[in-house]
């Protein structure tokens, strides 16, 4: 931003005066600067990080972000046809015992699309031990085309459900924690922002619907040895929902 509209510019001057200090957080009430539809509030310029652009939130009494596309005088101004596009899935060996293909390091797959909204993972992932699941999934809407992550996903073994996620609100004490939901190992290997799909001791995001710690980790040692399917489903906020299939081998890993 350049700067605010008059009235604004000359208060936010006199405080910083005052204060003796250019940087300032400051809340005024909500009757100070009344604005309507077409009112001119700042002129843009490149004062912030990246280019020119509005920094726009929602949040409640408390102060914390809440998903604007959750209300629906926002909801109705978004057109999506297109459902979540899945990428690729990442699965992680937890301890020191656990492998996956044998390994003790991660694995990942691509997805192949193999319908409009179905997507598959070629060879069987072979598991032991206890494995957390990450995924890569883009979702766009008609307009605007920026890409996002899903807004819901649920992960299912053999039909039972494991896990599920959805980005509704985060509080404002714990917006720093947002790390805890992506997987940080991959995004220093540079391979995108998988999200994890289980729930690693200490995460307090309220992403998980009071799941507790350790939701969505397969426990393969507690599983019968043979094969077993993973899906996951992934929704956008208009409702677009895609789904990921997984073959699994649990087996216990070769010794030599």
């Amino acid at each position: 931003m350049q700067r605010f509209k008059d009235s604004i510019d000359t208060y936010v001057k006199r405080y910083q005066k005052e204060r003796k200090s250019y940087s300032l957080e400051i809340d005024v009430d909500s009757t100070m600067f009344p604005v309507s539809r077409g009112e001119v509030i700042a002129y843009s310029g490149d004062t912030g990080v990246g280019s020119a652009h509005l920094h726009f939130e929602v949040r409640d009494s408390s102060m914390n972000p809440i998903n604007p596309f959750l209300f629906p005088q926002f909801a109705s101004l978004l057109q999506d046809t297109l459902p979540p596009v899945f990428q690729m899935i990442a699965f992680s060996p937890l301890d020191r015992s656990s492998r996956v293909r044998g390994k003790e390091r991660q694995w990942i797959g691509d997805a192949i699309r193999t319908g409009p909204n179905e997507f598959l993972v070629q060879g069987p992932a072979r598991l032991w031990g206890a494995i957390g699941v990450s995924g890569r999934v883009a979702d766009r809407s008609d307009a605007p085309k920026y890409r996002t992550g899903a807004y819901h996903s649920e992960t299912f073994l053999d039909g039972e459900r494991l896990f599920v996620s959805a980005k509704k609100f985060i509080p404002e004490l714990e917006a720093h924690e947002i790390g805890w939901y992506y997987d940080q190992t991959l995004a220093l290997r540079r391979r995108g922002r998988f999200e994890k799909l289980y729930i690693q001791p200490g995460n307090r995001l309220p992403f998980y619907s009071r799941l507790p710690e350790g939701a969505g980790v397969i426990e393969a040692t507690s599983l019968a040895p043979g094969r077993h399917e993973l899906k996951i489903i992934a929704w956008d906020l208009t409702g677009n929902e895609s789904a990921l299939r997984v073959s699994l081998i649990v087996s216990e890993p070769s010794r030599r």
